[in-house]
């Protein structure tokens, strides 16, 4: 006579598929977040600057570029090229995004003088790079195109930038990397920073609030734990907070939005909170209307805050 099994037994037998399988949903569903919030959507350049000499008349000296980050990826990214010996301006883009977002604000700095660089952030347009890291890598990568910016020359072999006054502007991920790259570069004298956020867990969470229209707590949950096995311990591992407590003299602006838009109004509030860590010297400028909305009248705010504290 077969010896039955123990009742227990035999109940865990009939659980043990249907916990391998909640086990792999669950996975699933954690690997599809990762993958979203860390793997954005591409779009293609709307603009180039041939295009906008066709559309405006006007022309500017320009090159496609590529330089190597400090992993050993590579970068890639429009250089305007100013006045030799003038200063560079690195201007990055927000968050899904491309090069082309600032193309018009690059342009204007380029016509007064300044070298300017246009990157694609990792993840982002032309990037050769498949994802990105929220802001972890992309300081590192901001550092490695001021380091490139320093060894251009021109035709004749002569600096093309003043390697010792180095400016940034970035929106959203851009204004992270600004942020936390100026505290470990002194060659960075003007930081420009538009709808910033103090850690990379909370642009996954804004992420995640607009693809799912709202903000269950479970989604970011799971989304930090596989974001953390992700980057293999690194996620969150610095901020924006800790950076501005380690600035040496750099001219810190923070730029804010009069909006009634929900998630605008939450980057505002962060934005906000970072001005109220910094030190000094520092200043805040509340525009009216976004850069989406009037572009011009935006660009030119920022391109008289340059001339201002970052002189020809």
């Amino acid at each position: 006579m077969a010896k039955r099994l123990n009742p227990i037994l035999r109940f865990s037998r009939a659980l043990l598929p249907i916990a391998v399988g909640v086990v792999v949903v669950v996975g699933a569903f954690e690997g599809w977040l990762v993958y979203r919030v860390t793997h954005p959507r591409r779009t293609n350049f709307e603009i180039t600057p041939s295009h906008y000499q066709l559309f405006t008349g006007e022309g500017v000296s320009w090159s496609e570029e590529q330089w190597d980050n400090t992993d050993g990826t590579t970068a890639s990214g429009w250089l305007l090229r100013g006045a030799t010996g003038a200063p560079a301006i690195v201007v990055n883009h927000g968050y899904s995004k491309n090069r082309a977002e600032l193309l018009n604000l690059g342009v204007k700095l380029c016509e007064i003088g300044y070298n300017v660089l246009l990157p694609d952030l990792r993840g982002h347009g032309a990037s050769a790079v498949s994802y990105t890291s929220l802001g972890i890598y992309e300081k590192d990568d901001l550092n490695a195109a001021v380091n490139f910016l320093k060894g251009k020359k021109n035709p004749q072999g002569q600096a093309l930038v003043d390697g010792n006054r180095i400016g940034v502007y970035g929106v959203s991920l851009g204004g992270y990397a600004a942020l936390t790259a100026a505290a470990e570069n002194p060659t960075i004298k003007v930081v420009i920073a538009d709808s910033a956020y103090p850690k990379p867990n909370w642009l996954t969470q804004s992420v995640l609030k607009e693809m799912f229209s709202s903000d269950p707590p479970f989604l970011n949950m799971f989304a930090d734990w596989g974001l953390r096995g992700y980057f293999w311990g690194h996620y969150n591992e610095g901020s924006a907070e800790d950076a501005l407590t380690r600035y040496k003299g750099q001219k810190l602006w923070m730029v804010t939005t009069q909006t009634n838009m929900p998630i605008v109004m939450d980057l505002n509030q962060t934005t906000l909170d970072l001005f109220q860590q910094a030190q000094f010297p520092k200043e805040i400028v509340k525009v009216e209307r976004s850069r989406a909305e009037a572009r011009d009248a935006y660009d030119d705010r920022i391109v008289s805050i340059f001339r201002k504290d970052l002189p020809r």
